[in-house]
């Protein structure tokens, strides 16, 4: 998959009309918290029960397959199995990750939330407009990470990819976000980290904020790295 991104796109972040903004949507993993390692560590003991092989490194598989879903990312490194196969190893994936979450403590959900994000969303919610999250993660996953991180209580609303028919990176999504709170994209800004999501957002017309919380050599310069910058420019509006 080729996600081209215009100078443009790019650009469009300092374009924006803070003042308008009546409607944040976040992207979850990778934006609000850094779930990779634990959906990494779930694929891996699936794969090890299932006796498949991979032949890629685990770094390079990171870098390549950022915010795809799990059924692409299945379907590109197994091309042999049967949707139905595939459909059971994410269910026990995500059965995995849950039980991460499940045993998780407060010094690692401290450590894999966004710097800065808490008191960014507490900012927001003082402005009294929806925050809402989108997610290509299947909605039950949504969900319970939302709510392992402590997270859900800033948001009025999430969606995951069981929610539309396609998914990122498609605008569909974030559109549905949008017409769920009757909001127009003049007035809405998106926060995303990968080029799956930026994408959707990019196309669903609203103005998009690429972020990279979590550093990585992945992100250009292009990303704003701390939700701190951003809130100072909410500050000022």
């Amino acid at each position: 998959m080729n996600f081209s991104i215009t100078n443009d796109q790019w650009n469009q972040q300092y374009r924006i009309p803070y003042s308008q903004i009546e409607f944040c949507i976040f992207d979850m993993d990778g934006t609000l918290v850094n779930t990779e390692p634990f959906h990494f560590r779930a694929f891996l003991s699936v794969l090890k029960n299932s006796g498949l092989q991979l032949t890629t490194p685990i770094e390079t598989l990171e870098k390549k397959y950022m915010g795809w879903t799990d059924t692409s990312v299945i379907k590109d490194l197994f091309p042999q199995l049967t949707l139905a196969e595939i459909s059971t190893m994410i269910q026990h994936k995500n059965d995995q990750l849950l039980h991460q979450f499940s045993i998780m403590n407060a010094t690692d959900r401290a450590k894999f939330t966004a710097p800065h994000l808490i008191p960014f969303l507490q900012l927001l919610r003082t402005k009294k407009f929806p925050l809402a999250v989108v997610s290509a993660s299947e909605n039950v996953v949504v969900e319970s990470t939302l709510k392992a991180f402590h997270l859900e209580k800033y948001f009025d609303y999430w969606i995951g990819r069981n929610s539309t028919t396609r998914t990122k990176p498609f605008p569909d999504p974030y559109q549905l976000a949008m017409k769920v709170h009757g909001k127009k994209p003049g007035h809405t800004m998106i926060f995303e980290d990968s080029r799956v999501g930026l994408t959707s957002a990019f196309q669903s017309g609203a103005w998009t904020v690429p972020v990279a919380p979590f550093l990585t050599e992945n992100h250009e310069e292009h990303f704003v790295k701390s939700y701190k910058d951003i809130a100072e420019k909410f500050s000022k509006n």
